[in-house]
């Protein structure tokens, strides 16, 4: 099968970032955040008998969180996210999962908490996290740049539940 593919993409960001360290935060404070992402996507396919099809829709995906800072050592954060089409083809959800009901994430239409955690600092160099959070583990260099974060459409929804534990030592080791 011979096909084309052509994806157009805008995507709009409007965040108000929460500090990375959560200890920036002074304690029995709340830091509210939130992001947008916008985009229309459009796919054209040629197929090798001449026939034409083409889709195209405007996806959203709207987060919005409170991270609380209880102690210099201990926060907790939760967040709501949703992702959403007008893609007719899609079937109608508007569903609130607590599990991943698709293998690339939420389906259109459907919201959920994707983070919930507890985490504690108490060094600069430890990091633990428990509960329901995001995970990204990068390589630098060129895998950092692979083609499946870069072709992504950056509207999907997926989270991790579980304990993370970083250990960053003074010769700028990381332990996970």
């Amino acid at each position: 099968m011979n096909h084309t593919l052509l994806a157009f993409s805008i995507t709009l960001a409007l965040t108000a970032p929460i500090p990375l360290i959560a200890a920036d935060i002074p304690p029995g404070e709340l830091a509210f955040s939130g992001d947008v992402r916008l985009g229309y996507f459009d796919r054209d396919r040629e197929e090798r008998d001449g026939t034409t099809s083409d889709n195209s829709d405007w996806r959203i995906r709207i987060r919005a969180g409170v991270l609380m800072q209880a102690t210099p050592e201990l926060s907790g954060k939760i967040r709501v996210a949703g992702r959403y089409s007008t893609d007719d083809s899609n079937e109608k959800h508007a569903e609130f999962f607590t599990s991943i009901p698709s293998t690339d994430g939420l389906r259109f239409g459907d919201s959920t908490i994707d983070e919930l955690y507890l985490r504690y600092q108490p060094r600069n160099n430890w990091n633990l996290i428990m509960g329901r959070m995001q995970t990204k583990f990068e390589l630098e260099g060129v895998a950092k740049k692979s083609l499946s974060r870069n072709d992504s459409p950056n509207t999907e929804i997926t989270w991790t539940d579980g304990v993370y534990a970083r250990y960053n030592d003074s010769s700028g080791w990381n332990s996970h």
